[in-house]
C-alpha cells in the first residue's frame, strides 16, 4: 500500500503507492472485501507503542480512503510480534506473524471470507507463503523486497509455498489480471 520504509515510525515518511486508490476502488466496486494484513516490528523493537502504531496504520487507511473519496477497508489485522524482539513481551514465534497464515485465517473467520475465492496481494515472500498456506490465490507485487529473506520461524515451508499464483509490477496490471478471470 505504501513505499516500504524500513521501520516506519513517522507520518512524514508515508508515500502511498501509485494507482493504489484506483485498484482498491475497482476491487470494492467488484464486491471484494478489502483487508489489510501487516507485520509491525516497530512495536516489538520498542520504537512505537502499540497505540502509536495503530494510529499510524489508521492514518494510512484514512489517507487512502481520502484519495479514493470513499470507505474502502473492511478490516485491519496487525502482528506486533517478532521471535527476536527487543521487548520481551513481543518476543514470540506466534501464529499471526507472516509467513504464518494466522492473520488471514482470523480475518476469514471474523469477516466471513471464502479464502478459495479470495486474493492476497503482497510485496514480500512472507506474504506469498502466508497466502498460499491459507488457501488464497497470491499475487506478488514486485519491488525491492520481493525476494527478501524470511525471519527465523518454526514454520515448515515447502518450495511450492514460495510460488505466487501471479506476479505483477503495478496495481493496474493486477486489475487487468483479475478482470480477465
Amino acid at each position: 500500500m505504501i513505499e516500504d520504509v524500513h521501520l516506519l515510525c513517522r507520518r512524514d515518511d508515508i508515500s502511498i503507492l501509485s494507482s493504489l486508490e484506483k485498484f482498491l476502488s475497482w476491487a470494492k466496486s467488484e464486491g471484494y472485501k478489502i483487508v489489510v494484513v501487516t507485520n509491525q516490528t516497530v512495536v516489538s523493537r520498542g520504537l512505537l507503542s502499540y497505540k502509536e502504531m495503530n494510529e499510524l496504520n489508521q492514518f494510512i487507511l484514512d489517507s487512502v480512503e481520502s484519495l479514493a473519496g470513499k470507505k474502502l477497508f473492511d478490516g485491519l489485522y496487525i502482528c506486533p510480534h517478532h521471535p527476536e524482539a527487543t521487548l520481551k513481551d513481543y518476543r514470540i514465534d506466534c501464529e499471526c506473524r507472516k509467513p504464518k497464515p494466522g492473520m488471514l485465517l482470523k480475518a476469514a473467520k471474523e469477516l466471513n471470507l471464502d479464502l478459495s475465492k479470495s486474493f492476497f496481494i503482497g510485496d514480500r515472500l512472507s506474504d506469498v507463503i502466508a497466502g498460499n498456506l491459507a488457501g488464497v490465490r497470491t499475487i506478488l507485487l514486485e519491488g525491492k523486497f520481493s525476494e527478501s529473506t524470511l525471519i527465523k520461524s518454526s514454520l515448515k515451508i515447502e518450495e511450492k509455498d514460495k510460488l505466487p499464483w501471479k506476479r505483477a509490477s503495478s496495481f493496474v496490471e493486477i486489475i487487468k489480471t483479475l478482470e480477465a478471470l
